[in-house]
């Protein structure tokens, strides 16, 4: 379904709801793993945790830190669809906490701060579960020029559909203007 149409003389950019994209967990080597659990919905718990073993979050937790240096509690909001953070909703009827992201990894070195590498991840994963997943298509009447999807969230120029649009074989004047349109 196309979310957004430009033109620009011969040439047409449709932003296109990308809805095939595929889960982030498994289309990125992500630096931590998805511990999560809820009782309405198949989410990823990427190390097999068995939490039935546990009483509370605090006892997750604390067994998590003796194997994970970095771990950060994941929350959900459902309601008329479903949203994750790492930080709490403050919706005491339709939010709480359904587990954690961990790593053992430390990217301090790397120019990223691991919690902040980690909650992006959360971040790109809740555009999933919402659905905002994009791609584009450039044509030139019926003939298709360029096309790239896989893009999470509707922020185009965060997610890098933006730059994409560099990369396409098209006159520089058609591309600036298609860039420029999402500044306007």
């Amino acid at each position: 379904m196309t979310d957004k149409s430009i033109n620009h003389g011969n040439y047409q950019l449709d932003i296109i709801i990308d809805d095939m994209a595929e889960s982030p967990i498994t289309a990125f080597d992500n630096v931590g793993q998805m511990v999560l659990r809820h009782r309405k919905y198949d989410l990823p718990n990427e190390i097999d945790l068995d939490f039935e073993q546990f009483m509370s979050w605090n006892e997750v937790y604390d067994f998590l830190s003796q194997k994970y240096a970095f771990i950060l509690p994941v929350y959900m909001l459902d309601h008329s669809g479903l949203t994750i953070s790492t930080k709490p909703f403050g919706d005491k009827w339709d939010s709480g906490q359904i587990g954690y992201i961990v790593s053992n990894e430390d990217h301090t070195d790397y120019g990223g701060e691991t919690l902040e590498i980690l909650n992006n991840e959360v971040e790109i994963f809740s555009e999933y579960l919402e659905g905002n997943c994009y791609g584009f298509r450039i044509t030139k009447g019926d003939e298709e020029i360029d096309s790239c999807f896989g893009f999470y969230g509707d922020d185009h120029k965060k997610s890098g559909l933006i730059d994409s649009l560099f990369e396409a074989d098209l006159p520089e004047e058609t591309k600036q203007f298609f860039i420029a349109s999402f500044y306007i």
